[in-house]
């Protein structure tokens, strides 16, 4: 007869502490020699008793010699060795009974045919999966708990740019934080993460872990003991929200010492995302407005195509790559519309000081009677809600009659509500007019206009997105400049622009070109929103929304 000694623990500290994976085999092999049975090992180390077989390898490997007829006997010091989990023990009980496999515990054997023995066997299954949920429980409350209260747990591996206190408490590494403030820096100067990777290596600044003192780590099942900063660590640095202050655990945040601004976390998240769309390729031609430019008809975004002769050179739809799929959108000329684009840029902060008016004006007077007349209508219709649910109560009879009547100024209630807080935001702008076009203003350098990279980077910053569409019956572009004027505040400008063509031969060319303006638009059908008429302009003032991004303003 030949058993298989199976030997598990879970941790390094239980390892030492309880029985260890050498105790555990020491007395398997007692008992063979006892018996004068042959013997063999199957030692999972570091392995939690709640994983499934096939994730443990010596188990694997054991169940695995027992459906060859290799392995007729098992000993474990205790049940709970093999499994933590209900559902594998139930798994390895009717493997055992349908292979005739004999179970040994350091207790004796267990006859697993005894229906007794065998119900006593499903109860230790019962009370290991219990203890094991127990456990989890605890830890999580535990976890939680110290995270609320600013503490981190047992180990030396703590975020970069943070320690802890004597009580635990997460505190600021004074040098570290200062890397962290670098690699911010650099981020929105414009420097991507592998370069910023670079740079920290060749000034020999020390990773976290090196800092530690290089404690090794198994890395695709290789000893590794020399750490340097890479392009994803970096990464993982300029997303975590603990630097500005949020402490991410299990899906909460909570708070704990910043090392930057939130601002400035913020914008970081703008640029990581905005360069997945404006990565540089081997594209020998360089487009201004490259992973800008929207199909307002199929949603694709737009490529530059060019030939050197200038036979080509105009975006175009990405659907046109595939004959089938192609939305009938035409293409436009890539130098118009990188002017008409740049030349938005620039009358930006005029374009937002015609736009919105000051505060004595009658636009500010029509937004100050509209609020009051919803905060009106809202006093009201509290007042009504709340006679009607007066008036009677669930165990009243006829309250089925009366309660539509409820859910109906309710949902009006709901809707007034609405337009007050739009109507609130409409007012925030106008105020804040100045602020705006100050904004606008520090991300243009007038010496700097001439560069294309310079323009392309102050577009990126300034601008949203830009649909086009066109329509064939008109021979009309219509293109619409969405803006992002402040990423706190939400508040978006659009610029439509319709460009008029006439048929000269096969060509189309401009016959006339049209410019409005707007704040982006939410829903007409909730608010209201003044138009101010201007020289030459029409101007609508709308304000974006949470969860709204209008990348097809063209759509009814």
């Amino acid at each position: 007869m030949k058993i298989g000694i199976y030997q598990r623990v879970s941790t390094d500290t239980q390892n030492k502490s309880g029985v260890s994976l050498k105790d555990q085999g020491i007395r398997g092999q007692e008992f063979c020699n006892e018996k004068g049975w042959d013997y063999e090992f199957f030692s999972d180390g570091g392995y939690s008793g709640t994983l499934p077989i096939e994730e443990r390898p010596a188990l694997n490997e054991l169940m695995n010699k027992i459906f060859l007829k290799e392995i007729t006997g098992v000993f474990v010091i205790e049940w709970d060795r093999f499994t933590r989990d209900i559902h594998v023990g139930l798994v390895l009980k009717e493997t055992f009974q349908t292979n005739n496999i004999r179970v040994f515990e350091s207790s004796g054997e267990i006859n697993l045919f005894d229906e007794s023995q065998s119900l006593l066997l499903g109860i230790k299954n019962l009370l290991s999966s219990y203890e094991i949920q127990r456990s989890k429980v605890r830890i999580k409350r535990s976890l939680e708990r110290n995270a609320k209260e600013g503490k981190v747990g047992g180990g030396k591996l703590i975020n970069y740019g943070y320690t802890k206190d004597e009580n635990k408490k997460l505190i600021v590494e004074n040098t570290e934080s200062l890397v962290i403030k670098l690699i911010f820096k650099k981020c929105i100067d414009g420097e991507g993460t592998k370069k910023i990777a670079e740079f920290l290596n060749e000034k020999n600044i020390p990773t976290k872990r090196m800092i530690l003192g290089g404690e090794p780590m198994s890395v695709k099942n290789k000893k590794k003991t020399k750490f340097i900063w890479r392009d994803s660590v970096i990464y993982s640095i300029l997303t975590n929200p603990i630097y500005m202050g949020k402490r991410r655990f299990k899906g909460n945040l909570y708070d704990c010492p910043s090392i930057i601004s939130e601002v400035e976390f913020n914008l970081t998240q703008r640029l990581l995302k905005e360069r997945k769309n404006f990565k540089n390729t081997t594209n020998k031609y360089f487009y201004l407005l490259k992973g800008l430019i929207y199909c307002s008809e199929c949603q694709n975004r737009f490529y530059g195509r060019k030939r050197e002769d200038l036979s080509d050179n105009q975006y175009i739809c990405s659907s046109q790559r595939y004959k089938n799929e192609f939305c009938g959108t035409r293409g436009i000329n890539i130098d118009k519309l990188n002017t008409h684009v740049w030349n938005s840029i620039l009358t930006l902060p005029e374009d937002i000081r015609e736009s919105i008016e000051d505060e004595l004006t009658p636009l500010k007077d029509k937004q100050d009677k509209k609020l009051l007349k919803y905060q009106k209508t809202q006093s009201s219709l509290l007042r009504k809600k709340d006679r009607l649910v007066n008036l009677y109560s669930e165990l009243d009879k006829g309250f089925e009659h009366i309660k539509p009547q409820i859910d109906n100024v309710i949902k009006k209630l709901e809707l007034v509500n609405e337009k007050i807080r739009l109507t609130k935001k409409e007012m925030v702008l106008t105020k804040n007019k100045e602020e705006l076009i100050t904004y606008v203003k520090e991300h243009l350098s007038p010496e700097k206009y001439d560069d294309e990279i310079y323009q392309q980077k102050v577009i990126r910053s300034l601008v949203d997105s830009i649909s086009l569409k066109f329509n064939k019956k008109e021979n009309i572009h219509f293109i619409w400049i969405q803006f992002k004027l402040d990423s706190s505040t939400k508040i978006q400008m659009g610029k439509e622009i319709s460009v008029k063509y006439k048929k000269s031969g096969w060509r189309m060319d401009v016959q006339k070109t049209n410019v409005r303006f707007r704040f982006s638009n939410i829903s007409p059908r909730i608010s209201e929103y003044p138009i101010v008429n201007t020289d030459k302009k029409d101007f609508v003032i709308n304000i974006d929304d949470n969860n709204h991004r209008n990348k097809n303003p063209f759509k009814s």
